[in-house]
């Protein structure tokens, strides 16, 4: 009887069921995507891509992103594996903004290096994004599958422009 009465008093609570639960969906931001840079062979060989996306939480109960985990494929090829850790709260049905920041070489891949020096030409190149999301409720945690998350076309942040020559 004395444990009894020393022993704490707990309620207890009613849970619901969250129902159904749904991947993040991602949406290609096109004013927040370009190749910022491209160093041609014998300059660096590197090529630099910022993908801007927006990260929508299509659920009824609001998300906490842990991470995000992606690989990154230029023209069909895979040039870059990278994650993010947000660790930012995502209300039911909104968005918060998400990039993607690619760095890769082009040294030796002549079909990169043409598709880099034709987006310079106003021919886009083609990108995609591939990768898990990690997210979790106050009571759950969740992995998406690998799936891709975000596909589009980059293009040049600058033109080039032609040299100017004068004679004298």
């Amino acid at each position: 009887v004395f444990l009894a009465a020393c022993a704490p008093r707990t309620e207890i609570r009613q849970t619901q069921a969250i129902g159904s639960v749904l991947p993040m969906q991602f949406e290609l931001v096109e004013g927040r995507t370009s190749i910022e840079r491209f160093d041609p062979p014998g300059a660096g060989d590197q090529l630099e891509l910022t993908a801007g996306a927006q990260l929508r939480n299509p659920n009824e109960f609001g998300v906490w992103i842990d991470a995000i985990t992606y690989t990154v494929y230029l023209e069909g090829k895979r040039v870059s594996r990278g994650a993010l850790a947000p660790d930012t709260y995502v209300e039911p049905g909104a968005t918060v903004p998400v990039r993607f920041d690619v760095l890769t070489s082009v040294a030796g891949d002549n079909e990169l290096l043409t598709a880099a020096v034709r987006a310079f030409a106003d021919q886009p190149m083609r990108f995609q994004i591939d990768g898990t999301v990690r997210f979790r409720t106050s009571t759950h945690e969740y992995e998406s599958r690998n799936r891709k998350l975000l596909e589009g076309h980059a293009s040049a942040r600058q033109s080039v422009e032609a040299p100017i020559l004068r004679l004298d």
